[in-house]
């Protein structure tokens, strides 16, 4: 076969391809990975030389031609990318995965699991590790993630002229800013089911017809007088467990720390008493000790056991007068509408 029949092949190819890509972008989220995997092809083979200037070039006319967004297309192939050297991995490793080809999730999940993990292959492939076997949820996902934005916010560095031991500085504390907000969302994964508060609470059931509730929210916002903008409390849980009718709703204020300098400089923890019903900080076994030099005395304490990952009651909150409960009532309401 000589050169012109060759690119005529590939010309009737990528005509195929295009056609075949319209059809499933019409219905995106079912045939994802086919697009990946067309995408892929199309890029690995040269197969848009014949008419585009560039690859770029034609994802933004296929885009345009099927009346989608550019970047759609661009995730598609990031999250397919994602999952592909995952399984990757997993091959090195000996480890069976189910196939691309086969997945009941949604692709997004693996972008957010990609921005957590901040090219740590490790954190990356435990938590995929996570979502194929139910372990978290999307939710879980967009929590952790709004840990570890929020924890680089606080620890964000401006300088604009660096010399070597500065950068090499400021990249150890990155790396522990980022290890410390995993840390925290193994803590807001470990209070995700109400399994902690039954070791101090008397959790009750009137009848069978009783709706128990038990909800998470995290980075949940306050008004207080000290600030002009919202203070964020780590995690709010509301729930009805522990109350004695199941149209009362308890709420619990968790900070979490993860490091003996955050628990000893935080200045306003005590601000968050008064949106709640109960103020507790969740920490790792090791803090204890610091913890309890800094408490309030009506404050509980939640340790983590770090090999199990389980939330424990190591001492119990008492309850707070709640002064403004019913505006942390009315945000968790905005949250669920």
């Amino acid at each position: 076969m000589d050169t012109s029949q060759l690119k005529e092949l590939g010309k009737e190819k990528f005509k195929q391809i295009e056609k075949e890509l319209s059809k499933l972008l019409q219905i995106d989220k079912k045939n994802w990975v086919k697009i990946y995997e067309l995408l892929k092809e199309v890029e690995e083979e040269n197969l848009w030389l014949n008419a585009h200037h560039s690859f770029t070039a034609w994802v933004r006319y296929l885009a345009k031609s099927n009346n989608i967004h550019e970047s759609i297309l661009w995730k598609r192939k990031k999250q397919g990318k994602i999952y592909e050297e995952y399984e990757k991995r997993a091959l090195e490793q000996n480890r069976i995965v189910p196939r691309m080809k086969d997945l009941q999730v949604s692709p997004d999940n693996f972008e957010l699991i990609d921005k957590i993990s901040q090219s740590n292959d490790r954190v990356k492939d435990d938590l995929i590790d996570k979502l194929l076997k139910n372990n978290i949820q999307r939710r879980d996902l967009k929590n952790a993630w709004n840990t570890v934005k929020a924890e680089k916010e606080k620890n964000n560095h401006k300088a604009t002229k660096i010399n070597a031991y500065d950068k090499l500085k400021i990249n150890e504390e990155t790396q522990q800013i980022h290890q410390s907000a995993l840390q925290a969302f193994d803590i807001i994964l470990a209070l995700k089911t109400p399994n902690w508060l039954k070791n101090f609470f008397s959790i009750t059931c009137n009848s069978k017809y009783d709706k128990r509730v038990y909800s998470q929210f995290t980075e949940f916002a306050v008004f207080t007088a000290t600030s002009r903008h919202s203070r964020r409390i780590d995690v709010m849980i509301a729930e009805n467990m522990t109350c004695k009718f199941n149209y009362e709703l308890n709420l619990h204020g968790i900070e979490i720390k993860v490091s003996k300098n955050d628990l000893l400089r935080d200045e306003k923890m005590s601000e968050y008493t008064d949106y709640c019903d109960y103020f507790w900080l969740a920490i790792p076994e090791k803090l204890l000790e610091y913890a309890e030099n800094v408490i309030l005395k009506d404050w509980g304490i939640i340790i983590i056991k770090e090999e199990e990952k389980r939330a424990e009651i190591y001492k119990q909150a008492k309850r707070n007068e709640a002064l403004f409960k019913q505006e942390s009532l009315t945000t968790a309401l905005l949250k669920l509408l």
